[in-house]
């Protein structure tokens, strides 16, 4: 995929951006990326983000895409959920969406029902993991249809 750079930050190809599948179950879908952003290197030392994540990209309605600091998974690209649906109750996803996403239900809320979705870190709560590194976050952009 092409980016074209502007300045401070770099525009994704497609006139509505890409999508972004995650590589673990997600009450949302796929996320959406409309900008990468180039962060001053001064910003890239431990201890300075929130939740150790360093914001590189977003979209319009303000979902950030961002890069791990932390020691752990240092490099991993993951989404953050502004809505931070993993702490909604499923009655909650039901009156929010009136006609649920089979999708949502299959692959995210009856498993969490079942204790199966994998384990996270509390830091980690509402981020999705897309990539484990940017090398493969490229591969793994897809043109919105």
């Amino acid at each position: 995929m092409d980016f074209v750079s502007a300045g401070d930050f770099t525009r994704v190809p497609g006139e509505a951006g890409v999508a972004l599948p995650a590589a673990e179950p997600t009450p949302f879908g796929r996320g959406v990326l409309e900008e990468l952003y180039l962060p001053d290197p001064s910003l890239l030392k431990e201890g300075f983000a929130p939740d150790e994540m360093l914001v590189i990209g977003g979209n319009s309605f303000g979902y950030p895409l961002c890069m791990s600091l932390a020691q752990g998974d240092r490099g991993a690209i993951y989404y953050f959920d502004l809505q931070q649906r993993a702490g909604w109750s499923d009655a909650q996803f039901r009156s929010m969406f009136s006609a649920l996403s089979p999708d949502l239900v299959t692959g995210y809320l009856e498993p969490r029902q079942r204790g199966e979705l994998p384990e996270k870190p509390e830091r980690l709560l509402h981020y999705y993991r897309i990539a484990d590194d940017f090398s493969e976050f490229l591969t793994r952009c897809e043109p919105l249809a």
